[in-house]
């Protein structure tokens, strides 16, 4: 029940919670590219970020004609990793997404969560497996997205509790202050 209510008020929020307008100048698969690029300045050699810029090119090209140019821009952006993801699967994957979701519901759950784009249509982890739960997670990734470096250090300072009250012996009541 309370996933539930959480996904309705995510759902509400969801779209003050775009990723902006997106600007697309003559040639936004060079935009996407300098984007990979900037956050993928110095991939090590034989890494799967190590990718010519055609085959950079390529697989914006394939993205943006499954989800459409504005949506890939997006995509790349908010996932710069995208463009290292096998395109062979992006049609596919659109495709069992569009029969359990729904054209639009598909889209916007790609667009909130671009590693998507790495799932390949059916096997273990495929498509195919993809329930309500994956679409209402999109909401959540796409909301907590911005907030990832502060909520690991959390996660973080949470987990050592315990491994600080063993290693020190003093309670964890005392330990917080509590």
């Amino acid at each position: 029940m309370m996933l539930a209510r959480c996904a309705l008020l995510l759902a509400l929020v969801a779209p003050a919670l775009s990723f902006g307008g997106v600007k697309k100048g003559p040639d936004s698969s060079s935009a996407a590219v300098e984007v990979f690029k900037k956050r993928y300045a110095a991939p090590k050699p034989g890494t799967r970020y190590d990718v010519e810029e055609a085959k950079l090119k390529s697989t914006y090209k394939s993205i943006a004609k499954v989800y459409g140019d504005d949506n890939a821009l997006e995509m790349v952006k908010a996932v710069p990793g995208c463009l290292a993801f096998d395109p062979s699967n992006f049609q596919g994957t659109y495709d069992v997404f569009c029969e359990t979701f729904g054209e639009d519901k598909a889209k916007g759950m790609v667009r909130r969560n671009p590693n998507l784009l790495a799932v390949k249509p059916d096997g273990w982890g495929g498509a195919t497996g993809a329930k309500d739960d994956t679409f209402y997670m999109s909401y959540v990734i796409a909301f907590t997205r911005p907030l990832g470096p502060v909520l690991l250090a959390g996660l973080i300072a949470a987990l050592s509790v315990p491994l600080v009250e063993g290693l020190t012996g003093i309670p964890r009541a005392e330990l917080l202050g509590f």
